[in-house]
């Protein structure tokens, strides 16, 4: 796969995970930083609130921001998700407040393009249309310090779907929705193949052609005219029928020109 593009010399990676009494899910909200050049790991400033479920960090030419996810903090108001989001500049000691999302949201994907920051899907605790999966599509622009949502999309409200940006294009991809699952006959959650992008310049979505295997939990990335889909969970590796699901190495590989997929070598 193509090494990113990033603007940041280094990369903020939520890696750590803590204690929440009474509770399976435990997280806090410590850092480490990694100088690719150096190949070195330092830590970095803690954020405000703990966060987990979902990608949650972004990186804007040398500024990373952290949005949503949800927490568990006695010193916060409530636990569940979250809607707020900080950031940290560069050669700051600490992440300060910006502007909140439309939802307080979790198990979302997001990715940058062009200077804004693309936050698709994932699930809330404040219902939309009484639905806990969310369809709805959040920018961010830095230089306005303000969110703005974009049309709804026409396919399924998807959680742990991956997103990704490429030719002037936000990508969504896989994750899970409920919906009639392959070989069943009620709803239910599963995992999905579908894929759909949406153009900025026109604000419209479409409807792309399917990858080969359904992914949740999938990365998204975009160079030299291809979208990388990696890894993932995916349901039935084993059996066809069944939702169980298993960690692969698959890398499905999307030629925007062609419109059609293929599959990479598997990762290690």
């Amino acid at each position: 796969v193509p090494a990113p593009k990033d603007d940041l010399a280094q990369f903020l990676l939520v890696a750590t995970r803590g204690h929440c009494p009474g509770r399976e899910t435990l997280q806090r909200g410590s850092l480490k930083s990694m100088d690719f050049a150096a190949s070195t790991w330092t830590s970095a400033p803690n954020m405000s609130a703990p966060r987990a479920h979902g990608k949650f960090a972004a990186a804007v030419g040398d500024t990373v921001y952290a949005f949503g996810g949800w927490t568990c903090n006695a010193s916060l108001p409530h636990d569940g998700y979250l809607s707020a989001v900080e950031f940290l500049a560069p050669g700051a000691t600490s992440w300060a407040a910006a502007p909140s999302m439309h939802w307080p949201r979790a198990q979302f994907g997001a990715t940058v393009l062009d200077g804004r920051i693309y936050v698709a899907g994932g699930k809330t605790d404040a219902p939309v249309n009484g639905s806990a999966f969310l369809k709805q599509l959040d920018i961010y622009d830095p230089v306005q310090k303000a969110w703005e949502l974009a049309p709804t999309p026409p396919h399924f409200a998807r959680t742990y779907a991956a997103v990704g940006s490429l030719d002037g294009l936000v990508y969504v991809a896989g994750g899970i929705a409920r919906v009639t699952c392959v070989g069943s006959s009620l709803p239910s959650e599963c995992i999905l193949s579908s894929v759909e992008s949406y153009n900025p310049a026109t604000k419209q979505w479409a409807i792309e052609p399917n990858m080969p295997y359904n992914v949740s939990l999938a990365s998204a990335h975009g160079a030299a005219g291809k979208l990388f889909v990696v890894g993932g969970l995916r349901a039935g590796a084993v059996d066809p029928t069944s939702q169980s699901q298993r960690p692969v190495g698959t890398v499905q590989i999307f030629d925007a020109k062609t419109r059609v997929w293929s599959l990479g070598p598997l990762l290690p």
